[in-house]
């Protein structure tokens, strides 16, 4: 069964929302279940959902784009990824009420490197263009 809307930039612009609604609710209303005290279980969140938004973008270009093409924009997705990590923490820090953590910000890097890091590797991979020599056409 073949899905045509995931085939578009839908899912990344879904996730990119959702995280930004799941950063903004106050994390006091969430802990008071006993699972949720885990500890640094933040950040393991942050690194969730930070590797899928590089993931979700990745995904969305990669079929549709030539190997120079997709290597500048593997590198834009990733820093694009940060850059919305970081600007997400000084919204929290004047525009909610929660608190901002330099540490989040580490988890959301975290988790923007390991998705590009992956992707990367996997798009190696099945690249038809990994096997040509620096000389070849």
């Amino acid at each position: 069964m073949k899905f045509p809307i995931l085939n578009t930039r839908w899912p990344s612009l879904i996730w990119t929302a959702l995280i930004f609604v799941l950063l903004s609710i106050r994390v006091d209303d969430l802990n008071k279940g006993s699972f949720l005290n885990i500890p640094h279980l933040d950040k393991v969140v942050h690194v969730f959902l930070f590797g899928i938004l590089v993931f979700l973008w990745a995904r969305r270009y990669f079929h549709n784009s030539s190997a120079d093409v997709f290597k500048k924009l593997i590198i834009r997705i990733f820093a694009l990824s940060c850059l919305y990590g970081i600007a997400l923490e000084f919204y929290q820090k004047y525009f909610t009420q929660r608190s901002f953590d330099g540490g989040d910000i580490l988890a959301d890097i975290a988790g923007s490197g390991i998705s590009y890091w992956a992707f990367w590797h996997f798009y190696k991979k099945i690249s038809p263009y990994r096997n040509r020599g620096r000389n070849q056409n």
